[in-house]
C-alpha cells in the first residue's frame, strides 16, 4: 500500500516535475523541498521488486522510439556470462534520441541561470543488477576519471550516482544532453546464477521551453529492456 501510495503521489499533478538530479530519486516525496520531487528511494528500473514500473509511470504516452544498448569493457559477459567477484565497466546508450535535440548545442549554457532562458536537453536513465530471485545482487560504482569509483567520493561531474541503499544507479543529472553513461559493477558470489540488469531511459524533451516548467513529465520519449546475464560455467 505504501509503493502504491507514492506512486499515486508521483504522478498526481497536472503537470509534473521529472528527476533532472539522480539524487531526487532517493528524495521523500512527501519532503522534498527546495531539491524538488522526489521518488522515494524508487529508481523505476522495471524490476520485479517494483512491479516492473519503469518512467512510464509519470512519463506518459511516451512514443517509444528510442532505444536502449548496454556495452561492457569485457564483452563476454553477455555470451560466456559473469565471473564472481569481478569489477566490470558497463556503459547505457540512448540511442534515437529526438524529445529535446533541438537544444543539445547549449550543452551544459541552458537553464535559468541564463537570460534569455535556454531550455536544457536533460535525459536520464536507471540500472539496477537483480539474482533470480529479484534481489540487487553485487555492488554498483561511479565512474570517473577513466577508473571505477571503488573507494572515496566520486566527484560531482560523474555520470552517474549510485542510490543510497545500493541497489540502483541513475543519471547524476551534472551534464545535460547526455546519451551514454559509464557505471561499475561488481559482481556477486558464485551460485547466484542469472543476473538481470533491467535498465531504463529518458529522452527528455526541455519542459514546455519556459522557465516555469524546465523539466516536465509531458512529450517526453521512454524506452525499458532487460538483460540477462548469465554465470560463466553455471548450468543454463
Amino acid at each position: 500500500m505504501k509503493r502504491l501510495l507514492i506512486l499515486a503521489l508521483l504522478c498526481a499533478p497536472a503537470i509534473a516535475h521529472a528527476f533532472p538530479a539522480g539524487l531526487q530519486f532517493d528524495n521523500d516525496p512527501m519532503n522534498a523541498g527546495m531539491q524538488g520531487d522526489g521518488a522515494g528511494g524508487i529508481p523505476f528500473t522495471g524490476a520485479p521488486r517494483w512491479a516492473g514500473h519503469t518512467c512510464d509511470v509519470c512519463h506518459t504516452n511516451a512514443p517509444h522510439t528510442i532505444g536502449l544498448r548496454v556495452e561492457a569493457d569485457h564483452p563476454e559477459i553477455f555470451t560466456d556470462g559473469w565471473k564472481p567477484k569481478t569489477t566490470y565497466h558497463l556503459r547505457v546508450i540512448l540511442t534515437g534520441e529526438h524529445a529535446g535535440v533541438a537544444y543539445k548545442a547549449s550543452g551544459d549554457m541552458c537553464g535559468q541561470q541564463f537570460d534569455p532562458y535556454t531550455p536544457c536537453d536533460e535525459n536520464g536513465f536507471a540500472i539496477e543488477m537483480d539474482d533470480p530471485q529479484g534481489v540487487p545482487a553485487g555492488k554498483l560504482f561511479a565512474f570517473a576519471n577513466g577508473a571505477c569509483v571503488t573507494t572515496g567520493t566520486p566527484p560531482p561531474d560523474a555520470d552517474t550516482r549510485v542510490m543510497k541503499d545500493g541497489t540502483a544507479a541513475t543519471h547524476n543529472g551534472a551534464h545535460m544532453g547526455q546519451t551514454t553513461w559509464d557505471l561499475c559493477w561488481t559482481s556477486p558470489d558464485a551460485g547466484t546464477r542469472t543476473i538481470t540488469a533491467y535498465v531504463t531511459a529518458v529522452d527528455g524533451n526541455g519542459g514546455d521551453g519556459t522557465a516555469d516548467f524546465p523539466n516536465d513529465t509531458a512529450g517526453d520519449d521512454v524506452a525499458a529492456g532487460a538483460v540477462p546475464l548469465p554465470e560463466a560455467g553455471a548450468p543454463p
